[in-house]
């Protein structure tokens, strides 16, 4: 497998983390993931707590609960 982000030359993928070279679907696969990796931040600006609902499949999850001013950083995989 090879892959590379849209716009990268074939001549720089071997700048780090945009290239990868192997036969094994799982090493492909747990690469791919990898990329796919972002950190997202929310922060409460109001003067009262609110809650942090995750939607997944239609199903929403309690993540947490920030209190005023309170700033919390959750890692998720862009999809």
């Amino acid at each position: 497998f090879v892959f590379g982000k849209r716009g990268t030359k074939f001549k720089d993928l071997h700048f780090q983390n945009t290239y990868i070279q192997t036969n094994d679907r799982q090493t492909f696969d747990t690469w791919v993931w990898k990329q796919l990796e972002v950190t997202v931040t929310f922060t409460n600006h109001h003067t009262h707590p609110i809650e942090l609902f995750w939607i997944h499949d239609k199903r929403a999850q309690l993540k947490n609960e920030i209190a005023p001013n309170e700033t919390v950083s959750l890692n998720t995989m862009i999809s």
